[in-house]
């Protein structure tokens, strides 16, 4: 038995799904939250996938007793915005079927993307200067920049969403290891070039370098089509 919510459009964060399943439905069951809707044939594949993505981001499973009650509560994150609408799948994976009743279903705000926070551990390097606070700039919601104090080393956390497509690099191009742990991001900062770092979403990050492209190519076919039509 499948049961299908409406859920409407979602703005990027992080989220907690919560509801009450009642007594008289249980056993095993698959919960999925799916950017657009998903045909009932195809709720089966879903329990094979082992990681989420923008269009899945919610995969759980639940075995619980039939006869008893029980308060269920997952956080899910929203990556980037969309235009689609989003819709909660309860898909019973018990042989007989059986139908699951839920009530108190709730969609509350873990960590909205604008609640940025930025934290380091400071260990200055001895230049007999006092090192200065650390400032962000936001250009755009992919994008940050970052002035360091002086001489700085050590941990920087960054928990605009729990994504290994988040990278941090100086303005070299040099790039910093990335730690994840929960809802945030992490990179251990040594010698930043002019004590400034970028952080960025890779994901955007290459759309940009593939349009660039895009416009190149345009521009070289054009050129090659005027350079024919003259002939």
């Amino acid at each position: 038995m499948v049961k299908e919510v409406f859920l409407g459009k979602i703005e990027p964060g992080v989220y907690k799904l919560s509801f009450d399943t009642l007594a008289g439905s249980g056993g095993k069951t698959m919960i999925a939250i799916s950017q657009g809707r998903i045909k009932t044939d195809a709720l089966n594949h879903l329990t094979s996938i082992v990681s989420t993505d923008d269009n899945v981001p919610l995969i759980d499973i639940v075995d619980r007793d039939v006869n008893s009650t029980l308060k269920h509560e997952k956080n899910f994150t929203i990556d980037l915005p969309s235009s689609r609408d989003y819709y909660l799948y309860l898909y019973s994976l018990n042989s007989e079927g059986t139908e699951v009743n839920i009530k108190d279903l709730a969609i509350k705000t873990a960590i909205r993307n604008d609640d940025i926070q930025l934290v380091c551990t400071t260990t200055l390097n001895n230049t007999g200067e006092e090192g200065k606070d650390l400032t962000v700039t936001r250009h755009s919601p992919v994008r940050y920049s970052i002035d360091l104090p002086r001489g700085y080393k050590g941990f920087l956390s960054f928990n605009q969403t729990h994504s290994p497509d988040w990278e941090a690099y100086d303005d070299t191009g040099r790039t910093f290891p990335h730690y994840a742990s929960g809802y945030s991001n992490a990179w251990f900062i040594d010698g930043a070039s002019d004590d400034k770092i970028t952080i960025k979403f890779k994901r955007h990050k290459n759309v940009e370098k593939l349009g660039a492209v895009s416009i190149i190519a345009t521009i070289i076919m054009f050129m090659i089509y005027l350079r024919l039509w003259k002939k």
